[in-house]
């Protein structure tokens, strides 16, 4: 689900760098500096891990009690995981573009509170709402505003019902952030607390069927979004995924780039953060965990938090963990970004006397009736370039696709083609009907925040997963007063108390 330059000032310190420690994080009495603090390794620099950092950086603030010294390690040279941005032309003259996690929505809580505590912008996302069609190997279009003939082609109660339906399950994820809430060990326990079992459990296809929607509607206009969100159809795909595709109300996102969140993140932990730092092997000894890293550098820490998905990360382990991750597979996306001057080619589309949309979404329909495989999930013109390139107006735009899409076949598609940028993401599971989830607690000051993903995976989401493990792990080490929401001193703006970020 679906800009402007940092100013913070970054102090290298050999081999990794230091951030900026959030006021009082590690303000102590005489007596707690004398006890050894905890030490708590986060492996990767995603949504997942900066979140990690600073919810164990407020809990430090809050409590006299937990002294913490935490250090956080990104094999990549940037913080922000999937959440990244390249510049058109490769230039900065122009605004940044999302490369991958591009927007969140109004439920996503911790994102939007975030933006605001640290005073980001947020802004409509990209994408120009020119048109809406389907590729089934037949074609046929819609406007965004065109009601009359999405009631006229589905039924307004297949449209209505599904939004009900959408909904119902927003109000049941969004008991996640409330304090009375249990903490999790397992998964499957959180989903059947939020009444979400019955979503895992069968796919979007077969649900919507059985709460009345139209089969018509299933495989077009829902199809539609899970192959944009997801990569995945309607028929494969578990129906509260498929339902979180539908949720898109308040969509937004940072101007500058998302990635913004996560670096403030870790830049008010006060952690040590090494990035291009690639850890091989995570050793358990005795209580604590050996970490070796590629710049040849042994770690000891007494707890770790594994917030990157632990088969795509080649960390070995000499010794098997008490309950082991099962092996979890990714989507292999395609994302290629491109400019031109002009639409797409209606003849591609096989649409005559009229013009090509902008936004472009696709369905495996076809591909039952014995048509070909859509060449691209989605397409989307993300609007002009900030300036003009070579004195004329060019355009942004975003392709998602299951195989690479080659320069011939873009020109063919586009015409002149100015500049193309190609990135290859494992960028979310892939998410068949389920009961079963990966351990959250693997071993003994283990945590795993990735379990959650299977569940619904999201920006939001690995920072509600990292929230629970810190707690987890707080609990663990630390009194349980020191999780307890009944200590909280401030609150959202709106006046509710969050965990995280007031208890």
């Amino acid at each position: 689900m679906i800009g402007g330059s940092l100013t913070s000032v970054l102090v290298l310190l050999t081999s990794c760098h230091l951030f900026t420690v959030l006021p009082g994080a590690h303000a102590a009495d005489a007596s707690s500096k004398q006890r050894k603090p905890h030490r708590v390794a986060i492996i990767g620099a995603g949504a997942a891990g900066s979140s990690a950092a600073y919810w164990l950086a407020r809990a430090s603030n809050r409590s006299k009690e937990v002294e913490l010294e935490i250090e956080v390690f990104e094999r990549e040279g940037y913080i922000g995981g999937r959440s990244t941005v390249v510049f058109p032309h490769n230039s900065k003259a122009f605004q940044p573009v999302e490369l991958g996690a591009s927007i969140f929505v109004t439920a996503n809580k911790n994102l939007i509170r975030a933006a605001q505590e640290f005073g980001l912008t947020l802004t409509a996302p990209g994408g120009e709402l020119g048109g809406l069609e389907f590729g089934m190997g037949r074609v046929f279009g819609f406007s965004q505003a065109d009601d009359a003939r999405l009631v006229a082609r589905y039924g307004l109660d297949s449209i209505t019902r599904t939004q009900d339906l959408t909904q119902d399950m927003l109000n049941h994820y969004l008991e996640l952030y409330n304090t009375t809430t249990p903490d999790w060990k397992d998964v499957a326990r959180i989903s059947a607390f939020l009444n979400l079992t019955r979503l895992t459990s069968q796919t979007t296809e077969a649900y919507l069927r059985s709460q009345g929607v139209g089969e018509k509607y299933i495989v077009e206009m829902v199809e539609g979004d899970t192959r944009a969100n997801y990569a995945q159809n309607t028929d494969k795909i578990h129906a509260l995924e498929g339902l979180v595709s539908e949720a898109v109300t308040g969509a937004s996102s940072v101007a500058g780039g998302n990635f913004q969140i996560f670096h403030q993140f870790v830049q008010r932990s006060g952690a040590r953060v090494h990035l291009n730092t690639e850890v091989k092997s995570l050793t358990k000894l005795s209580k604590q965990w050996l970490l070796t890293t590629s710049n040849g550098t042994p770690y000891l820490f007494d707890s770790v938090i594994l917030a990157a998905p632990f088969h795509l990360s080649n960390i070995t382990t000499p010794h098997a963990f008490h309950t082991p991750i099962p092996p979890q597979p990714y989507i292999h996306l395609h994302v290629t970004l491109l400019t031109t001057s002009s639409t797409p080619k209606s003849s591609y589309f096989h649409l005559k006397n009229t013009s090509a949309p902008v936004t472009v979404l696709t369905t495996s329909e076809g591909v039952t009736h014995g048509g070909p495989n859509p060449e691209f999930n989605s397409l989307t013109y993300q609007g002009p370039l900030s300036a003009p390139f070579r004195g004329r107006e060019e355009h942004v735009v975003k392709l998602f696709s299951e195989q690479e899409v080659g320069d011939e076949w873009l020109r063919s598609v586009f015409g002149e083609v100015t500049w193309v940028y190609r990135k290859q993401w494992d960028s979310y599971p892939i998410l068949p009907p389920t009961t079963s989830f990966p351990p959250v607690v693997p071993d003994e000051n283990l945590y795993y925040v990735n379990s959650f993903e299977p569940f619904i995976s999201t920006m939001e989401t690995e920072t509600v997963s990292s929230s629970n493990a810190v707690r987890l792990l707080l609990a663990n080490v630390f009194d349980q007063r020191v999780i307890s929401c009944e200590v909280a001193t401030t609150r959202s703006t709106d006046g509710e108390i969050m965990k995280g970020w007031d208890c």
